[in-house]
């Protein structure tokens, strides 16, 4: 693999990519469809979307893992620099919650309450925090993944990634992919529709970027592999939502039988631990790192992407509002003008989340120099 240096601009356009990536997520309501009420077009169109925008949050826990792995961590400086803009955006997200619940019925009182609930339990326009408490604990745990990667050779740090994405990659993308609960003995969620993962896949993603770092890796063709990994996401969420699960194949064969559902799973297919998800991360990846680009804009807009990820759900929501009152717009007989639609919000959420995110930053250098100056008068005094 091409040597990557904080010069090159490539990974930071790739944190520009995955941002809008992001919010691209947001923005496609996979969780307000309704199987059965919404054409084949839409639904395909839909998970294609969702398919390919998947892997954004796996790769930035390469990338870290990418940079981070051979350097020693301030944990004190690194938490701080992360909670700047969530405190700074988070009595925002607060008041715009309090105003979204009460818009909803709950009432004045009762919104305050919930959004005040919603803070610590990462609920509401809270969600999308779910990144940073995950992330905030793998920070803590760097010191130690950092000893452990120094002291092994590549191709037992290759081993140890594959032990560790044994259990929470390999086994739950095969109870995903062909509809048996192998990793739990009741009938209830299976292990990637449970999200308690979400840390624990961040450990191997650590470790996978920290393999690049240590290793020249060359992948063949990456981008068209991450593009064929897509497919096959969409493919089988697709299929899914049509019952056609291996499981439930054979069972109606077995059985001369219609083909009936069992339990959900479509959406477990898009999951981070799934076994293409992390490969159309991979390669997604590997394409991006192996670019030669130098940019100061680039760059410069890369360093604020952690920003804009905290401050766009609201920001998408106000747009979407503004842009589309009715949510019901996946169940219109003709789904390409809502594919404009969403892309349209996307890049609106995007440069609006980039201009906040920018405004922040000057507002901090000013009262970082306010506070210079303060401490200088104060010694000259």
């Amino acid at each position: 693999m091409n040597n990557i240096n904080e010069k090159n601009s490539s990974i930071e356009l790739l944190r520009i990519f995955l941002v809008f990536l992001v919010i691209l997520i947001h923005a496609t309501p996979l969780g307000k469809i309704k199987l059965g009420e919404i054409s084949n077009i839409n639904l395909g169109v839909t998970y294609l979307i969702y398919s390919f925008a998947r892997p954004a949050v796996n790769i930035f826990i390469i990338i870290s893992g990418y940079f981070l792995c051979d350097k020693v961590i301030n944990i004190k400086k690194s938490t701080n620099k992360l909670l700047q803009p969530i405190l700074f955006f988070l009595p925002v997200l607060f008041f715009y919650s309090i105003i979204s619940l009460n818009e909803n019925g709950y009432g004045l009182i009762k919104s305050l309450l919930l959004s005040l609930l919603y803070i610590p339990t990462l609920g509401g326009v809270f969600f999308h925090l779910w990144y940073i408490a995950s992330y905030i604990l793998l920070l803590l745990a760097t010191p130690y993944l950092n000893l452990i990667i120094r002291n092994l050779e590549s191709k037992k740090l290759l081993n140890l990634i594959f032990i560790c994405l044994l259990p929470i990659v390999l086994i739950s993308s095969i109870s995903d992919f062909f509809g048996l609960k192998v990793t739990y003995f009741y009938s209830g969620p299976s292990f990637t529709e449970l999200g308690f993962y979400n840390f624990f896949i961040f450990i191997p993603l650590y470790l996978i970027g920290a393999y690049f770092r240590k290793n020249k890796v060359v992948i063949k063709y990456a981008f068209i592999k991450y593009i064929i990994c897509s497919l096959f996401i969409a493919s089988f969420s697709l299929a899914y939502s049509f019952n056609f699960t291996p499981i439930n194949i054979l069972s109606s064969l077995l059985n001369r039988s219609e083909i009936t559902r069992t339990y959900n799973l479509y959406e477990a297919i898009f999951k981070y631990n799934n076994v293409f998800v992390l490969m159309s991360s991979i390669y997604l990846f590997y394409f991006f790192s192996s670019l030669k680009i130098k940019n100061t804009i680039v760059n410069v807009i890369g360093k604020m992407t952690f920003g804009m990820y905290v401050f766009h759900s609201v920001i998408l929501s106000i747009v979407y509002k503004v842009i589309l009152s009715d949510e019901n717009f996946l169940y219109y007989p003709e789904y390409l003008p809502s594919v404009i639609i969403i892309f349209l919000v996307v890049v609106i959420t995007f440069i609006v989340a980039l201009l906040f995110e920018f405004i922040r930053i000057k507002l901090k250098e000013k009262y970082d120099l306010y506070r210079k100056n303060n401490k200088h008068s104060r010694l000259k005094i």
